[in-house]
């Protein structure tokens, strides 16, 4: 005869993003004698009360949540799940904003002249220092 498992290890931000974070956890050291079917996650905003994020049964340990309220604090716990039963919930995650991670870019360096012709000219200039978090896109601005 098996048990309900152990809880999980408490979940770990893994990414953040507008409106978007991934999480991972280790599973149960104990599995009450039978294989873990699947995971239960939850999340819990600063002022609200738990409630399950997956709509399917999550067999891995990782998982991302999108369509996340911007402006609202969030944390996220996990349950694992087995034949016998559901887990007491793991430790809950840190609080996290779930906004995007990524800043504008430095300025280039400044553009110079290197082939002038009669209707044109050619320039060239040094890439930002820093560009955010996120690889620069798109065509220069001049």
């Amino acid at each position: 005869m098996s048990d309900p498992p152990e809880q999980p290890g408490k979940p770990v931000i893994k990414e953040i993003d507008r409106g978007y974070v991934s999480i991972s956890w280790e599973p149960p050291e104990n599995d009450g004698g039978a294989p873990i079917t699947a995971y239960i996650v939850e999340k819990k905003d600063e002022d609200g009360d738990w409630e399950q994020c997956n709509s399917f049964p999550v067999k891995d340990t990782t998982f991302s949540i999108s369509n996340l309220k911007e402006n609202k604090e969030v944390k996220f716990r996990v349950k694992a799940k087995n034949k016998a039963g559901v887990s007491d919930p793991s430790k809950g995650s840190e609080f996290v904003l779930p906004v995007s991670q990524t800043t504008a870019p430095a300025s280039p360096g400044v553009p110079e002249a290197v082939n002038v012709g009669k209707d044109s000219v050619d320039l060239e200039w040094t890439k930002p220092p820093s560009d955010g978090g996120a690889p620069v896109k798109g065509n220069p601005k001049i």
